[in-house]
């Protein structure tokens, strides 16, 4: 068991994720919705778990940023919208986790970003940046890692399941393709005898299920004559409802609606896209990240099941019953306890 104390966090569009070995050696992870709003002027009064200030500037980070005015949200959408996230999210979570020790309370950051935008440039660039806005001299001290083609190790590890130690010795598939789905992007990659095969490594951007997202914004503009941002759009896929100025709007019918859609259209885009990559799986298809709920939910509604069989077997889809979108951040956490105790022999 690894000894170093490390704090991983995977930024996502729509969720923070991050995960940390207990005194026990336990892993625990925790997750907060990713909304973060910028304030144009210091605060008369400020709250730590509301208001967090980083650089001379004020944050208001996760379910209290959707109270303030929208044009204090920032946008969640490319690679810079989550560079600008990345830096209050971290202070936070290092202040949150490692209280009055700070940095000091960790041997390393783990982080990652999607193989979307995970180009050696954006890499630089994102540690660059984190390294100066935090203020940590130390070298070496963040490691960032390729989401979705890294939760394989948290899959060959515990399978379908990361809260059952028991569970890590079922059988799981060897030939597959992982299909890491997240609010912004599609990440997979095809797994060959339990190891990562980098020639079938994507990321797609502007593809997860912030689609949905897409359609319930344009919905409620044509209905309604209401404009949303992403993140309420984000809060209305997870209720099913929009209350706006004392009104509930009930959505629950479009949510089901788009959402049944965008599953189809994944595996149509897969299928036109990387249809080689499917003829050639021995075994199936591992759902992972946010995705993985939304294919619990709808993959076998009729309509739904109908037009995915067509594609592939839904029989040969499997994805963890909870807690996937965790299998990033632990990923990461077991990596860089990994990457981190090799360089130290």
């Amino acid at each position: 068991m690894s000894n170093l104390r490390i704090l991983s966090v995977d930024v996502g569009f729509s969720a923070i994720k991050c995960s940390f070995k207990d005194s026990n050696g336990l892993i625990k992870f925790e997750k907060f919705i990713s909304a973060t709003a910028k304030l144009p002027e210091k605060p008369l009064e400020s709250d730590d778990d509301m208001v967090f200030p980083l650089g001379g500037d004020y944050y208001v980070l996760g379910p209290a940023a959707l109270k303030v005015p929208r044009s204090y949200l920032l946008k969640l959408e490319t690679f810079e919208d989550l560079k600008a996230v990345y830096a209050p999210w971290l202070s936070y979570l290092i202040k949150k986790y490692g209280g009055d020790e700070g940095i000091n309370a960790f041997d390393k950051l783990a982080i990652g970003l999607s193989m979307a935008f995970n180009t050696n440039d954006n890499v630089d660039e994102l540690l660059d940046y984190l390294y100066e806005t935090l203020n940590i001299n130390k070298e070496d001290y963040i490691y960032c890692f390729c989401q979705g083609l890294s939760c394989k190790y948290t899959y060959n590890e515990y399978g379908l399941n990361v809260r059952e130690a028991s569970r890590r010795n079922d059988v799981k598939l060897r030939n597959a393709l992982i299909l890491d789905g997240g609010f912004e992007t599609l990440d997979f990659c095809s797994i060959i005898n339990g190891t990562s095969s980098a020639g079938a490594a994507v990321g797609v951007k502007d593809s997860g299920v912030i689609r949905i997202v897409y359609d319930l914004v344009d919905y409620l503009y044509k209905n309604y004559s209401i404009s949303i941002s992403i993140k309420e759009g984000q809060v209305i896929l997870d209720t099913g409802v929009l209350k706006r100025r004392g009104k509930t709007i009930n959505l629950s019918r479009q949510v089901e609606e788009f959402s049944k859609k965008y599953i189809i259209e994944v595996f149509q885009y897969l299928d036109k896209n990387y249809g080689e990559v499917l003829d050639a799986l021995d075994d199936g298809i591992i759902v992972l990240g946010g995705l993985s709920y939304f294919m619990k939910k709808y993959l076998h509604d009729p309509e739904v099941e109908k037009e995915v069989d067509k594609i592939f077997s839904v029989s040969e889809i499997v994805y963890p019953e909870e807690d996937s979108e965790y299998y990033n951040c632990i990923s990461y956490l077991r990596l860089a306890e990994k990457v981190a105790s090799d360089n130290m022999k």
